[in-house]
């Protein structure tokens, strides 16, 4: 064997050497599965901001429909119109903002469709709740 053959210098060079490629190997490997778990966990967070602002939109959106559905069991009466109106406004722009901020995060995936599918039913909406009052 040539290993046999070699003084011990080159033996525990070539020994030395093995040991530090096997270590820059798996530091490699390691910084490589480092980062794909940091990209994951960034997207899981997104995910998850995502899904914390889609429930704070379906929040203020029962929360809309239900100060209409009282306006019009009132009959649209006057104090609970006045009452209320403010209110509906004020959520509705939080829920443009809401609408506005998921759609720029979903640009060009397969959800964008979804979030135009929504707000032509949101317009829609609106329009039957102005139709309303």
């Amino acid at each position: 064997m040539i290993l046999n053959r070699m003084k011990l210098g080159p033996r525990l060079a070539v020994g030395f050497g093995m040991v530090l490629t096997l270590v820059l190997g798996i530091a490699t490997v390691g910084w490589v599965k480092l980062n794909t778990i940091t990209q994951r966990i960034e997207a899981t967070r997104l995910a998850d901001e995502r899904a914390r602002m889609a429930d704070e939109w379906a929040g203020f959106t029962a929360l809309n429909v239900n100060r209409t559905l009282a306006i019009a069991k009132s009959g649209s009466h006057d104090d609970v119109k006045a009452h209320f109106q403010p209110l509906i406004k004020t959520t509705s722009a939080k829920i443009s903002e809401l609408q506005k901020t998921l759609e720029a995060a979903v640009q060009g995936q397969p959800e964008a469709a979804v979030f135009k599918d929504i707000a032509a039913k949101r317009k829609a909406y609106i329009e039957s709740r102005d139709h309303i009052f």
